[in-house]
């Protein structure tokens, strides 16, 4: 008896996707003809630097990331990060403050995780959700303003399915517009997929306009400039593992540190006690719950090029020893090294070590650290030190009378001793985390009120 087998359906594939009408490649002879058209008038601008930035995202749900990427780059931020060998250099791999790489890959971002990490990366945004008050008349001034010059980039957040293309939510940087026909270019990342088109204005408010599913709010557009207050981190930096919302994956050990530590701090201060008993308090109360973080999970961690010295200049560690120097001085320091040292010496080894690494310090107390000298020098001292004097408190409570408002106080008379790149490693620490606790909030999954 003859059997027949159906082979197994391949899956479907594709190279590259037509655009729908409506939609004019950037590389048609329409195209081009729009291109010169807008040169002349003045509203191309900003296209020559995200240009030479152009990427084409190395996921399909990364759409946000690379346009982000492409920001960063065209203006000229410097990550203070290594990317490979001895460069600095954006790379989608190191957005990793507000949320995980890896939950990015499988849905992407909304409007507010883009903007939660344009923050954290030292950029200004102005962020417009396309609700019933939304003006088309202003969006349009928006293009023509931000595609006359290169030191802001607009960025839009829309539906694909508005302008008759696959798929819904996207990102895309805005490179040119065309006043005559009254068209935006959009640099679209996912070039594998459609290449840079000429869209009417009028299109893309419609499909700013529309509900994001995950979010239940329109989408809209955030312009973005570079924030010259600030310089990259030295030492310092927030764990990749917090840089998550509770609702998308934050560990459950890690959330139930959290939701204790803001609670904690919304709580009302003992009357009875200074700001000092107040700090050693709130040390004991963070290394009590750090004592049971697992071995992979960490609260701050330290920079990689720090721990690679070949990989930065001597003035980059000049100013890290420098930094750790003026920490030092500060009084809280031997306050925490001396309450860190009597709740270590009623502690086995095996907790001290979780501590420790809950500080960013792998192995801190074995005597056995593979990193340059320098990196032998920090202590759980320098990271809890850190942490109180950047952590963001009015963003946990409002209340005057709460432990947050009571370190607040301590925290505020420290910074008043405080200069040059300490106080640049303080401020930085303090909008990162105050962006992410912002975020946190929001997902109304945070004990504290």
């Amino acid at each position: 008896m003859n059997v027949h087998v159906t082979p197994p359906q391949s899956p479907k594939q594709f190279y590259r996707r037509e655009l729908p009408a409506g939609c004019i490649e950037f590389s048609s002879e329409e195209g081009k003809q729009v291109f010169k058209e807008a040169l002349s008038s003045g509203h191309m601008d900003c296209y020559f630097k995200l240009a030479a930035q152009f990427r084409t995202q190395d996921e399909p749900a990364f759409c946000g990331l690379s346009t982000l990427v492409m920001v960063l780059n065209s203006l000229s931020v410097d990550p203070g990060r290594v990317w490979k060998g001895p460069w600095r250099w954006y790379h989608e791999s190191m957005l990793d403050c507000c949320m995980s790489l890896q939950l990015v890959k499988k849905q992407g971002i909304t409007f507010d995780n883009f903007v939660c990490l344009a923050e954290c990366n030292f950029l200004i945004t102005q962020p417009v959700r396309a609700e019933e008050n939304f003006s088309e008349g202003t969006f349009r001034e928006v293009v023509k303003q931000t595609t006359r010059q290169d030191k802001s980039v607009l960025v839009i957040s829309y539906s694909r399915k508005v302008l008759n293309q696959t798929g819904d939510g996207h990102f895309s940087p805005i490179g040119g517009y065309h006043p005559g026909r009254d068209l935006a270019l959009v640099l679209d990342t996912a070039r594998f997929k459609y290449p840079p088109h000429w869209v009417p204005v009028t299109t893309l408010v419609t499909a700013m306009r529309s509900i994001d599913p995950d979010t239940g709010k329109p989408r809209g557009y955030i312009q973005l400039s570079r924030h010259f207050d600030f310089t990259p981190l030295l030492l310092f930096r927030i764990s990749p593992q917090l840089s998550v919302t509770f609702s998308q994956g934050l560990s459950s050990e890690l959330t139930t540190f959290m939701n204790f530590w803001l609670q904690w701090l919304s709580e009302p201060a003992d009357a009875d006690k200074d700001q000092e008993s107040i700090v050693q308090q709130a040390v004991l109360e963070v290394l009590k719950w750090a004592s049971f973080l697992s071995e992979t999970a960490s609260i701050l961690t330290s920079q990689l090029d720090v721990k690679c010295p070949e990989l930065v200049s001597e003035g980059h560690l000049c100013a890290v020893k420098d930094m750790m120097e003026s920490l030092e001085k500060l009084d809280i320091f031997p306050l925490l090294s001396l309450t860190l040292c009597d709740f270590v010496a009623t502690k086995s080894k095996e907790v001290v070590q979780k501590v420790c690494r809950a500080a960013g310090i792998p192995n801190c107390m074995s005597g056995n650290v593979q990193c340059c000298e320098l990196m032998k020098l920090l202590t759980p001292a320098h990271f809890f030190s850190i942490l109180l004097l950047s952590w963001p408190y009015k963003v946990v409570s409002k209340s005057e009378m709460s432990n947050a408002a009571k370190l607040q106080d301590f925290a505020d008379k420290h910074k008043e001793q405080v200069s040059g790149v300490l106080q640049n490693e303080i401020s930085a620490l303090m909008k990162q985390l105050k962006t992410i606790l912002k975020l946190y909030k929001e997902d109304n999954l945070c004990t504290c009120r």
